[in-house]
């Protein structure tokens, strides 16, 4: 079988054509994809110091001295009390506990994983899944790498230290400490970073809040870095900027959806583009020359983890409890929605639904408590890597509305859907999208082929479908 074709298309923005110009211009890019760079508004503040007021630079206000100053080598005669920022804080909004000032204010001492691990959910044994236990700081109690960010800047990169570094894929530690530190000194998989932090805040608020974060910005940074990282000569540090920042976007693609219910975009697109970036990825990552650094990385640990080996050996000492449910599943193999079109057990749809019967089982098995059954990351890190793993067989089968392979999309959307974690709020909106257009499209016509979907996600989906404005 052959898999879907891995490259870096995704990095591309296409020809050069009147249309694609325009497009360009909205988007604010060149030619080249790299982002035109635009002036930041700032609120003005009438508490900076004289020199900076003299030279007409905007004045970081920083107590004893200012970052100006301090780099001229003069005295600073900022007075010592300044006004409070205005506007309201996003952690007010959103309830966030012990953050009422981080916006504007980094500390300056180091935060140790000691310090921050605490506030990690007990989501089972991860010390084979990320090198987060092994001993070292996390971020530097560097003031200038900090301080030459914008308040708004900070503010993003503290709530990602803070809160949405715990509810990402793959590690719940990494992010926060290997991650963050290495974005101290690369610019793109800081606008990563604070991507993904701003698309967390906004995932909280309505669409219509004036609070949410502007976020194309830091994507059009983002990607433009990453594409420019790639040209260069591969090095540890730079593999893992590379794979961050990767994740991170990917994080983000799957957040960022433009489409509702009554929308015609193909489910085949839909599904793609969530992942696209992944194919890229794995042609990094796997690439010869690139092996033997990856075990110089931080995310060397992550990825020799297996979470397929930890979810069968979960699925063996747990005997099932409903032996039905994937014979129901292996049902839609042969029926094919009752088209019985032989196309439906082709090799390529059996690939796809072994492999995503593994992650049904242990779901079904684990089933209420997720959190509590010890492979909950493993659970969602299957969910994120599944689709690009399927093969380009089965893509051409979904683009063709092969009845068995929309099948086995709705059982893989309303996986996703009927876990419910706040650890997949990035998965959750298009999952739901997608899972109530393929019910729609699939309903009715077969309930032996759909009924192991809708039992499935149960009650959850029912009330998500209900209560969602998507």
């Amino acid at each position: 079988m052959e898999t879907a074709d891995a490259n870096f298309s995704f990095f591309a923005l296409g020809g050069l054509d009147e249309l694609t110009e325009t497009r360009l211009k909205d988007l604010k890019v060149d030619a080249h994809g790299e982002p035109i760079r635009k002036r930041q508004q700032h609120r003005k503040s009438r508490h900076g110091c004289p020199n900076c007021k003299r030279r007409k630079v905007k004045c970081d206000e920083t107590q004893p001295s200012c970052l100006n100053c301090k780099k001229r080598g003069i005295e600073c005669n900022l007075p010592k009390t300044t006004a409070k920022p205005r506007g309201r804080s996003v952690e007010k909004n959103l309830n966030f506990p012990d953050f009422q000032e981080a916006s504007l204010q980094w500390p300056l001492r180091p935060w140790t994983r000691t310090s921050t691990g605490e506030h990690t959910s007990n989501i089972g044994d991860v010390s084979d899944d990320s090198p987060a236990h092994t001993p070292g700081s996390t971020i530097p109690g560097n003031v200038e790498l900090i301080l030459r960010r914008t308040p708004a800047e900070r503010e993003l990169i503290r709530h990602f230290e803070m809160f949405t570094s715990r509810f990402l894929a793959l590690s719940p530690t990494i992010w926060y400490s290997e991650v963050l530190t290495a974005g101290l000194h690369e610019d793109y998989l800081m606008s990563a970073v604070m991507l993904v932090a701003a698309t967390h805040i906004n995932h909280q608020l309505p669409k219509d809040d004036p609070g949410r974060r502007p976020v194309l910005y830091h994507f059009l940074n983002a990607l433009s870095g990453l594409r420019n990282a790639l040209t260069e000569p591969i090095t540890g540090s730079r593999l893992d900027a590379i794979i961050s920042c990767s994740i991170l976007l990917i994080h983000h693609s799957w957040s960022c959806i433009d489409v509702t219910l009554d929308n015609q975009k193909d489910i085949a697109s839909l599904f793609t583009e969530s992942f696209s970036l992944f194919h890229g990825l794995k042609d990094c990552v796997m690439a010869g020359y690139a092996q033997h650094i990856l075990s110089t990385t931080a995310w060397h640990k992550t990825f020799a983890h297996s979470p397929r080996t930890t979810l069968t050996e979960y699925i063996r000492i747990h005997k099932p409890r409903d032996c039905d449910f994937l014979q129901k599943v292996s049902h839609s193999m042969l029926c094919g929605l009752k088209t019985y079109d032989s196309a439906c057990s082709s090799a390529d749809n059996m690939n796809a639904l072994s492999r995503l019967s593994l992650v049904l089982h242990a779901i079904k098995l684990a089933y209420p408590d997720i959190e509590g059954s010890g492979v909950a990351d493993d659970i969602y890190r299957f969910l994120l890597t599944w689709p690009p793993f399927c093969t380009k067989g089965f893509m051409d089968q979904v683009k063709e509305n092969n009845p068995a392979s929309l099948l086995i999309l709705l059982y893989y959307y309303a996986a996703i859907v009927s876990v419910f974690s706040g650890k997949l709020w990035w998965m959750r909106d298009r999952a739901l999208l997608m899972y109530t257009k393929l019910r729609g499209m699939l309903e009715g016509r077969c309930e032996e082929c759909t009924g192991p979907a809708i039992a499935l996600c149960g009650d959850i989906g029912a009330k998500m479908m209900s209560s969602s404005c998507i």
